[in-house]
């Protein structure tokens, strides 16, 4: 009697702790809390593209229980440095900008494309950066906009400012405050589509231009992992079930189901 009680205080200890592989080990996982369609919050609860191929893949996770927070994005990349957080999604991955983060297997394709105001004349056929000289460009705040548009801002040939989240620069856009903004193509059509719904967008006075670059969202890692002790685990689960999900479409579903809702 007083052998199975032990074994069974050890076994309460054990999933206590977090021991990787026990059942219902919970995995906080962090997202940007305005990156629509991607990771955004809405009426308090964590929605997107992202945050609904990890919620189906929590189906799948044997020994993890996730749960998805959002974080403004530089925030949440000062944690993940400090190692106050495990994981944050979806960074590009910038091994050099950001030495603190290790990555999963990529999750998503995204495409960055310039947009720009009608009145610049530019257009699919444009070139960068010479066509663009001396405009200004905006970027969303935090995030990696990658080496074409730094090394054209460096040569000052065009002049790059950022705010927060897509939709303040779609605005400062039609304000005529910006000439362009670079994101990815998705989330831009996304919010010019909610905008023309609101009817404070009348579909012609912006134009996508050209595309800058092919880039790949990740779960983004810590490597002061010291706090959570299923890290590695984890991660090795987390990969393989999404190369299952690839293999199975399961991702691109979700995906279309969300490109479907946007208006051209």
């Amino acid at each position: 009697m007083i052998k199975m009680f032990v074994k069974i205080l050890l076994l309460s200890l054990l999933m206590s702790w977090g021991i990787p592989g026990v059942q219902g080990q919970e995995v906080i996982l962090y997202g940007d809390d305005e990156y629509p369609p991607y990771s955004y919050v809405e009426n308090g609860i964590q929605k997107g593209i992202y945050s609904d191929i990890l919620r189906k893949l929590d189906e799948q996770l044997p020994g993890y229980q996730l749960t998805l927070k959002a974080l403004p994005w530089k925030r949440g990349l000062r944690m993940l440095q400090r190692g106050q957080i495990a994981f944050l999604y979806p960074p590009y991955k910038r091994p050099k900008e950001r030495p603190y983060m290790d990555y999963s297997l990529p999750i998503l394709h995204e495409q960055l494309a310039l947009f720009c105001r009608k009145d610049t004349l530019l257009t699919s056929d444009s070139h960068f950066p010479e066509d663009f000289k001396g405009l200004s460009v905006g970027e969303s705040l935090g995030f990696s906009m990658g080496n074409k548009i730094y090394k054209a801002r460096d040569l000052g040939l065009i002049m790059l400012s950022s705010a927060k989240g897509t939709l303040a620069n779609l605005e400062r856009l039609l304000s005529n405050n910006l000439d362009c903004y670079v994101n990815d193509r998705l989330s831009i059509l996304y919010e010019l589509n909610l905008l023309k719904e609101r009817g404070v967008y009348n579909g012609n006075e912006i134009v996508e231009t050209i595309p800058l670059s092919s880039e790949y969202g990740y779960l983004g890692v810590t490597k002061k992992g010291d706090n959570f002790p299923y890290l590695s685990d984890f991660l090795k689960t987390f990969n393989a079930e999404i190369k299952r999900f690839k293999d199975k479409g399961e991702i691109e579903k979700i995906v279309n189901s969300y490109m479907k809702n946007i208006k051209r």
